[in-house]
C-alpha cells in the first residue's frame, strides 16, 4: 500500500541561502529545499536581489533547482538575495536572506603620451 501525503498551503521558505564562487559581477547563490518539499508540491524558486542601502527587492529570476549565477552585478557593491518557494497555491514567505560582496573592478589607466611601465 502506498500512501501519499499533500499539503494544501503556501509553502515554506527554502533554507541555507549562501553565496559562492563570487567575481566582479557574478557569484553563485545556492539553497536547500525545505522540509517537506515533495509534500508541498513546490514547483520553483523565486530568486530576488536588492543593493545595501535600497528597500525593494528586484526579482532576478524563477528557477526549479538549488542554485543559480547571477550576472550583470556591480563590481565592489554588496547584495543580499532571497528566495520564495511557489506551489500551485502561491508564493511562500521568503528565505531569510543571505549576503554577498562582489569583488572590486580593475581598473586600467593609460596616460597619453606617458609610459607607465619604467
Amino acid at each position: 500500500m502506498h500512501v501519499e501525503l499533500c499539503i494544501s498551503e503556501l509553502p515554506p521558505p527554502p533554507v541555507n541561502v549562501q553565496s559562492a564562487d563570487v567575481k566582479q559581477t557574478e557569484a553563485v547563490v545556492t539553497w536547500s529545499h525545505p522540509e517537506f518539499y515533495n509534500m508541498y508540491g513546490i514547483s520553483s524558486y523565486s530568486l530576488q536581489v536588492r543593493k545595501l542601502r535600497t528597500k525593494n527587492w528586484t526579482q532576478f529570476t524563477t528557477t526549479r533547482g538549488e542554485n543559480h549565477r547571477l550576472t550583470n552585478l556591480d563590481p565592489d557593491t554588496v547584495y543580499f538575495v532571497r528566495l520564495k518557494s511557489e506551489n500551485k497555491y502561491g508564493k511562500g514567505k521568503p528565505s531569510d536572506s543571505g549576503e554577498l560582496r562582489t569583488e572590486k573592478g580593475m581598473f586600467l589607466f593609460v596616460l597619453l603620451g606617458t609610459s607607465v611601465c619604467q
